[in-house]
């Protein structure tokens, strides 16, 4: 039967426990490496997902500032010129309205006028 050396078998131990402590090192470089790696690419990502919010931002801003000098140009140029000529128009069927009562009206006058006249001479 081989001996039991107890400094031998404390070694050995000793030689587990480092091998297992390296493992765990490499693990936690390989680990840390990945994590780093991978951080680096989310803050690409975040960063390049701000710079879309600001270009969003700024094509928002143009749109807005478009959209107010199209409603001013509407308010200043075209809602006059559509007033006026709503107005216009509103006149003329007024007038063609008394002028179309006027001309029945005078139409009835010749008419009763020639009645009485066709009734004193006997025509």
């Amino acid at each position: 039967m081989a001996e039991h050396d107890p400094l031998h078998e404390v070694l050995r131990e000793i030689g587990l426990l480092t091998g297992i402590v390296q493992g765990i090192k490499d693990n936690q470089e390989t680990e840390s490496k990945r994590a780093s790696a991978s951080r680096n690419l989310l803050y690409s990502k975040i960063e390049d997902a701000a710079g879309l919010a600001a270009k969003a931002a700024q094509s928002a801003e143009a749109a807005k500032a478009s959209a107010d000098l199209a409603h001013a140009k509407i308010d200043n140029d075209v809602m006059p010129t559509v007033l006026e000529y709503r107005r216009w128009k509103f006149a003329g069927r007024t007038w063609r309205g008394f002028a179309s009562f006027a001309g029945v009206s005078i139409i009835g006058f010749f008419w009763w006028a020639w009645d009485v006249i066709s009734a004193k001479l006997g025509v």
